[in-house]
């Protein structure tokens, strides 16, 4: 079926396949079948709406609520919420049950749900089992890491996100097993190197593009098993190594200047369709050793999903950000560790299932409109009933939320704890204030960054300058440097002067939040067009990311590797 979204009025289909998945989703109530209708909006306005439920880089200094300790948060401190500290949030000081609610039949459902999120205590930032990493966020598994989002097993990174098992990298997207690395966006299996885009298993390499399996190379685009190539020119070791000497002098100024000569090569060469490897019957992009899954994006290990994002390891899942860790027949959900036969929730984890308009839940089962509990069953709005009591509610829960048309739907953006201008969503769709309330967002006006009186630092333009000299690191790291795109004051720590020394890399003169737009920019966004090979004499068709306006040449995947091999 074909329906138009009634928030972008864009038109969107609904294919049967979509149709029964919604049904196995769906509710079993006392025997009867609930179905949960199709969606009301597009793929790329439901992707937007999740996207508003995570706030994942803007990091706060607040108190825990309950033990009053400082903590770094996702709640800016004119939120109404409640932040735990870890501790807190996962001791036996508190039971989410002493917050329930009784169900108010002539008040909307979600109203209710919206009045217990106020009063339940949240975690203060989604980072457990980290060692010395506590301004990192949607993170776990890491050790000594600094301002790194959704990423796992990592060591001695920063100022990165989706990255995973990864050793000193700063500055990159979308990794994987990298170490000693900077700017890297979409790579895995890359070592000592900076400046690469969608290579893999390619070390000791600057300012490639899509090069896998070589060694010491420079300004390279769609090499295969290379090395000591210069703009893919093959060059004795020792001509190679004379001619980085002039062409890399460590400057910031020539980063940027091999930086812009990286972006026009790979805007002339071939491109494949997908970015992405050992996928079998798969669309979408950046997606790795997936099978039947389609419009899916930065994946891994994912089995008949759809419009899905960040997954690893989850399948049967339908418009999920996050699902990780052996998720399985879940819809429309943020945030999901080992959950199951679910539907619209956020941060549910350690094997929960059937829970319904819940969030923040740790091993529970049978739980609709709950919040912050712990192994409890048979919960409605946090209020433990019977297994006869709390489905004959549940029933009569959703009978109401279809006469409003809530049933079927996602949280709505009004519900979520953050001002749009604090989520993923604002980097992704980026809206005005007045744009934002237009489709019930809230917008964070102030300014909670600590104030800079002081006078800015000018970087030495060598890295050198500071491997020779004690007292100007000790001036660098005592002043604050001005962002020389925003103006933002922004300071360099000494876990990250001691990587640029070690890597012979200048210091940044941009702000961290800058450095991570200019990556946002080389990525595609989360879109499918269908296309044909635009290879001459070939007539297969595909899915791709890249729009029909876009100036790349678009390859089957057939022809691509004929190409490139």
């Amino acid at each position: 079926m074909t329906k138009q979204c009634k928030q972008c009025s864009k038109e969107f289909k609904v294919t049967d396949a979509d149709l029964e998945f919604y049904k196995k989703v769906s509710p079993t109530i006392s025997g009867e079948v609930l179905e949960i209708p199709a969606p009301t909006l597009c793929p790329e306005c439901r992707i937007q709406r999740r996207f508003t439920f995570r706030n994942e880089r803007k990091l706060y200094s607040n108190k825990c609520h309950s033990c009053q300790k400082p903590i770094v948060t996702i709640y800016a401190p004119n939120s109404p919420y409640q932040p735990y500290c870890q501790a807190c949030w996962y001791s036996d000081k508190w039971d989410g049950v002493s917050f329930a609610m009784d169900y108010e039949p002539n008040k909307p459902f979600l109203e209710q749900f919206k009045d217990l999120m106020l009063k339940v205590p949240r975690l203060a930032v989604m980072s457990p089992n980290n060692e010395n990493s506590e301004y990192i966020n949607g993170a776990t598994g890491n050790k000594d890491c600094y301002l790194i989002f959704v990423s796992d097993h990592n060591e001695n990174c920063a100022y990165s996100e989706k990255i995973l098992n990864c050793l000193d990298v700063f500055d990159s997207t979308d990794c994987e097993k990298c170490d000693y690395s900077y700017q890297l966006n979409g790579c895995t299996g890359c070592s000592r190197s900076q400046y690469l885009i969608d290579c893999h298993n390619t070390n000791d390499s600057k300012f490639c593009f899509d090069c896998r399996g070589c060694n010491d190379c420079f300004l390279c685009t769609g090499l295969r098993q290379k090395q000591f190539c210069i703009e893919n020119q093959q060059l004795s070791e020792t001509d190679y190594r004379k001619r980085i000497a002039e062409l890399d002098p460590h400057t910031q100024k020539s980063n940027d200047e091999n930086m812009a000569k990286l972006l026009k090569l790979k805007k002339n060469m071939p491109h494949s369709f997908i970015h992405g490897n050992k996928n079998e019957n798969c669309s979408g992009d950046y997606i790795n050793n997936c099978k039947d899954s389609h419009d899916c994006y930065e994946s891994h290990y994912l089995e008949n999903a759809k419009f899905s994002i960040a997954g690893n390891r989850a399948k049967d899942i339908y418009d999920c950000y996050v699902p990780v860790d052996d998720t399985d027949l879940v819809l429309e959900s943020v945030s999901m560790s080992n959950l199951h036969s679910s539907a619209f929730t956020f941060a549910c984890y350690n094997g929960c299932r059937n829970l319904y308009y819940s969030e923040y839940m740790d091993g529970c089962h049978n739980c609709f409109g709950c919040s912050g509990l712990k192994k409890k069953e048979f919960c409605i709005l946090n209020k433990q009933y019977t297994e006869e009591e709390y489905n004959k509610l549940v029933a009569q829960i959703i009978e109401s939320m279809k006469s409003t048309g809530a049933w079927g739907e996602y949280f709505p953006i009004s519900l979520s704890p953050y001002g749009y201008n604090e989520t993923v969503a604002n980097s992704y769709f980026p809206l005005t204030n007045e744009e934002a309330l237009k489709i019930g967002g809230k917008w964070q006006d102030q300014d909670f960054a600590p104030n800079y009186g002081g006078e800015f630092y000018i970087p030495h333009e060598k890295i050198e300058e500071y491997v020779s000299s004690a007292s100007e690191c000790d001036k660098l790291l005592g002043s604050a440097i001005k962002c020389s795109t925003s103006g933002k004051p922004f300071r360099i720590t000494k876990q990250e002067l001691t990587f640029y020394m070690k890597q012979l890399i200048p210091i940044p003169t941009k702000h961290y939040d800058e450095r991570f737009a200019e990556r946002l920019v080389l990525r595609n966004a989360y879109k499918v067009y269908h296309r044909e090979c635009m290879n001459d004499g070939c007539t297969n068709e595909f899915d791709t990311t890249y729009a029909e306006d876009r100036p790349e040449k678009i390859l089957c995947e057939k022809c691509y590797q004929r190409i490139v091999s």
